[in-house]
This record gives C-alpha cells, structure tokens and sequence, in this order.
C-alpha cells in the first residue's frame, strides 16, 4: 500500500461527509500522479547522468520510506528499504559512467569527421 493511500483509508474513518471525502480522495490521486511525475522525470535526468537529479530522487524516496514507517507499512517499507539499498551502491558508479561518457563522446568527434572507413592498405590505387 503506498503512503498517500494508507492516509486515504484514514481520513475515511475520520471524514463522514461524503462529498468531502470524494474531495479529498481527488486531491490524494492528483498528489500520487505528480510525485509520480516527478519520479519518471527524475528516472530521466538521472539516465542521463546528472548528479544533483539522482541524489535529490534518492532523498525523495527516503522521505517516502520514513513516510511508510509512519503509517505503519512495514512491507512497504522494506522494499523501500531494499531499493535505497541498490540505488546508494548504483551511486557509487555515476562518476566513473560520466567520465566513460566524456571519453566516448570525445572519441566519437574524432572518427566522425574521417572521410573513409575502409581498413588501411584495402584502398584502390
């Protein structure tokens, strides 16, 4: 069960009136589809190796798992749990992959602007 959900089922047992609920129910699933959208584009950036995006994802997750913890979604929480765990080791590797980056981009500059991919010595005389 995701947080914003567990907090839905308890403002149902606290909010009698029903167009109230269905309001408040409207704005919970506009909340889900944004962080949701702030997920995918955060899952973009961080494709394309940007630092700041990737960290900032991470943070937002924690958050998100803290959340968890809150409204008592202990299942929730351990997969949160177990994913912060893959993406603080997948940390590790974004320095190197840029620089893999940089190499490959400055390489690919070089072989772009020849004129003849043939093998040396296999041009006709």
């Amino acid at each position: 069960m995701h947080t914003a959900d567990a907090v839905l089922l308890q403002a149902r047992n606290e909010i009698q009136e029903p167009q109230k609920l269905m309001i408040f129910a409207a704005v919970i699933a506009v909340f889900n589809l944004v962080v949701a959208g702030l997920f995918f584009v955060f899952s973009v950036f961080s494709n394309r190796l940007v630092k700041a995006v990737f960290y900032s994802g991470l943070v937002l997750y924690l958050v998100d798992g803290v959340l968890s913890f809150l409204v008592g979604d202990y299942v929730g929480l351990g997969f949160h749990g177990f994913f912060l765990l893959g993406l603080f080791g997948a940390s590790h590797f974004i320095t190197p992959a840029i620089q893999l980056k940089q190499m490959a981009d400055a390489g690919r500059g070089v072989l772009d602007n020849q004129s003849s991919w043939e093998m040396p010595g296999t041009a006709d005389a």
